[in-house]
């Protein structure tokens, strides 16, 4: 029988998925709707950024980019403490296996924080005020997202974390896919802007996608190959 704290968690973490996708498209429809209303859009340059850079894009980032930081950092926050037991039951640094996947682990610990203090970055320091940090900021925070997305199916793999065979399936294909989309907006940013701007919304929105599958009732508890993990490893928020 399935605790009573781990089925709060999941039901929480659910909610919150939700929410951040909800967040995510509300924040992009409104904020692209009012800059061509307010003429703040000029072909090819549609970028995230040129529609928060002023009122009343700028506002509305303002509120919504930090909302979208505390959910990203809480699903995937929550996903890492019920990771967390495989290391501290199991750990043995001369074991390679171990070691490596300890390494991963603190990893993803820094990626994951690095993209919440992104999103919040690129709200704080709008193009328009310091053009070359807030570029700095956006393409840190999409390679963390990136990065983030890719240590945690990697993770998966080499734990064992049991997982239902689409949702194995799918977070490969989107983490490679994230992969493939922040290249390709790295490339692009320069010589084809409109298209830049389009793996720029893709690459975003991504990286949500990828979160929201914690959200699979599989996850609540983890469950490794041989056998549950410890209660210990699902905590409740």
């Amino acid at each position: 029988m399935i605790n009573e704290n781990v089925l709060h968690q999941k039901r929480v973490v659910q909610i919150l998925c939700g929410l951040l996708i909800f967040i995510q498209v509300i924040l992009y429809a409104s904020t692209y709707s009012l800059a061509a209303l307010f003429g703040q859009l000029h072909y090819p340059v549609y970028m995230i950024s040129d529609t928060i850079s002023g009122d009343p894009g700028r506002a509305i980032a303002s509120f919504f980019f930090p909302m979208l930081a505390i959910l990203i950092f809480v699903i995937g926050g929550s996903r890492i403490s019920r990771m967390h037991p495989i290391f501290t039951n199991n750990y043995d640094g001369s074991i390679r296996k171990w070691r490596i996947d300890g390494r991963l682990f603190s990893v993803l610990h820094v990626s994951l924080i690095t993209t919440v203090v992104g999103v919040v970055g690129v709200a704080a320091v709008p193009v328009t005020l310091e053009p070359i940090l807030h570029t700095i900021i956006a393409g840190i925070m999409i390679g963390a997202g990136t990065l983030s997305s890719v240590l945690f199916t990697i993770l998966d793999y080499r734990l064992g974390i049991v997982r239902a065979r689409w949702i194995k399936n799918a977070r490969v294909f989107i983490a490679a896919f994230g992969v493939a989309a922040a290249i390709t907006f790295g490339v692009l940013l320069e010589s084809e802007p409109f298209a830049a701007s389009v793996f720029e919304i893709i690459e975003t929105l991504i990286f949500s996608i990828y979160l929201t599958t914690f959200g699979h009732p599989l996850e609540f508890p983890l469950v490794v190959d041989g056998g549950q993990l410890p209660l210990a490893s699902n905590p409740p928020i």
